[in-house]
């Protein structure tokens, strides 16, 4: 079985990733890490419509991560779907990675100053905000 991967902007991992994985909000979910990070990336990139194809590819996520957690596959999965108005997309795993690749690449930049700038209950309940929003509309 060929080894599934998500494609990272060349330093982003340094300048977001990183700093985000030592958050206050992310030590609690330490064992998702960048997996999280990424999908939270996106549903940020999708909600602001902020879709960034990756033109420098630097590093990868390991898609097992995601595919081991429900709750995120189907995160990812519904902003295809909506994306694509379509949801035939759910047969076509690659794309409903590589969609969410672009979102995660355009909403990095604004999970990074969130998690700057909004401290305890207030970010974790704009992230669940946003999430929520995704679901109702790919339903």
């Amino acid at each position: 079985m060929k080894l599934k991967i998500i494609n990272c902007k060349k330093g982003d991992k340094t300048k977001y990733y990183e700093k985000i994985s030592n958050s206050k909000f992310f030590q609690k979910d330490k064992d998702l890490g960048y997996p999280l990070i990424f999908c939270i990336a996106a549903v940020i990139g999708f909600n602001d419509k902020n879709y960034q194809e990756i033109k420098k590819k630097e590093w990868v996520i390991r898609t097992e991560y995601i595919d081991s957690n429900s709750n995120l596959k189907t995160l990812l999965q519904s902003i295809a779907i909506v994306a694509k108005t379509s949801i035939e997309i759910l047969d076509e795993e690659g794309d409903i990675y590589k969609i969410a690749e672009g979102y995660a690449n355009g909403g990095i930049k604004k999970l990074y100053s969130m998690v700057s700038n909004i401290n305890g209950p207030d970010f974790d309940k704009e992230i669940e905000l946003q999430m929520n929003n995704i679901m109702k509309k790919s339903k």
